[in-house]
């Protein structure tokens, strides 16, 4: 059996060939054999995707990858029974589920997620970005790195007596308003279903969106996407901010409109912007453009003000959190390899 993994990096790549042998041992390409590629499956049109994924049983994904019903289908026809997406959410903003459920005939086309990724490491990650936000650490150190070692050129602002507005109250949210809480903030969330954490862990409450748009100081995103939360923080959106508010996106980067934040930074309106995630077109993310120019003029433009701070999905990429989750698609990929029942398959 063959599993093309699209969206690879190299550490991933070792990590996945290892946790393959721990499960099938020494000899595990018998069985399965794993075949990589850089990009992710939305880079790819239909003709290419057809041939990369010649002779495959499986295919594996990124979190970060889009995937339409035409991809499905193409993989589908390939002969493809499996794709498994190394994160524990599916997106039905990025994945197209109806196309999935249409590929049925003559064997189904099976999902399966990747469920143990940590609350903790996306927690740690926000919070990071939010001092890194606040104190403008990333410009001034790459001011120290040219040899200016001044500190007056600009001003940071305080945590502790702040009002912190989380959006999206699942376990990342509930970890973030509670360390911010530590830190002396202020919380307010919102969320459609309310969780009663926000309150006993971090003494908050809820409000209605505008409201807390209007009175954070800081705003940290941690809302799941689907098509009610696209383009959330939107023109309007940022409108009613506070001006120089903090924003913070470690969730999907569709839940903020590029265009909209990056005019909200220019203008003053957002004060200091940080994201682990960002809307960009395919092909952009997992590339490096170090020699060549970034081909999405507004991320392009966002990542070149100072005020700015963006990384490349960097919560995830802990040697803890590489490891469980490239075990856990590997014990998925053995149990399929070897006919036996999958834990983790969304539609079975």
């Amino acid at each position: 059996m063959q599993c093309v993994v699209f969206g690879s990096g190299e550490v991933e790549r070792s990590e996945l060939s290892a946790g393959l042998r721990r499960n099938l041992g020494e000899n595990s390409s018998h069985v399965l054999t794993l075949r990589f590629v850089s990009a992710n499956v939305a880079s790819f049109d239909v003709a290419c995707l057809s041939l990369l994924c010649h002779d495959a049983h499986a295919v594996c994904i990124s979190h970060l990858d889009a995937v339409r019903a035409e991809h499905f289908h193409a993989m589908h026809l390939r002969g493809v029974r499996l794709v498994v997406l190394r994160h524990a959410s599916v997106s039905t903003a990025l994945f197209d589920l109806d196309g999935l459920r249409a590929c049925n005939t003559p064997h189904p086309l099976q999902l399966a997620r990747t469920p143990v990724l940590s609350a903790h490491v996306v927690a740690e990650l926000t919070l990071a970005l939010v001092l890194c936000a606040a104190k403008h650490i990333p410009a001034a150190a790459a001011r120290v790195r040219c040899g200016d070692l001044r500190g007056d050129f600009q001003l940071g602002t305080e945590i502790h007596g702040k009002t912190a507005g989380i959006v999206g109250t699942g376990k990342v949210g509930v970890l973030v308003a509670s360390a911010l809480r530590a830190l002396g903030c202020r919380i307010i969330a919102y969320d459609v279903a309310e969780n009663d954490s926000i309150k006993t862990l971090a003494g908050g409450q809820y409000v209605p969106l505008d409201d807390l748009w209007g009175q954070s100081d800081l705003i940290c995103l941690h809302a799941p996407l689907v098509s009610a939360t696209i383009h959330m923080v939107d023109e309007a959106a940022v409108s009613k901010m506070k001006r120089g508010v903090v924003l913070v996106n470690t969730s999907r980067g569709k839940l903020v409109d590029s265009r909209a934040v990056r005019d909200g930074v220019l203008s003053g309106q957002i004060g200091a912007l940080a994201m682990d995630v960002v809307d960009c077109a395919p092909g952009v993310l997992g590339v490096d453009h170090e020699f060549t120019a970034i081909p999405d003029p507004e991320l392009r433009e966002l990542i070149s003000l100072p005020n700015v701070t963006i990384t490349p999905t960097l919560a995830t990429r802990t040697r803890e959190s590489l490891h469980a989750v490239c075990d856990s698609v590997a014990q998925t990929l053995t149990q399929f390899a070897l006919g036996r029942p999958m834990d983790t398959v969304v539609n079975p």
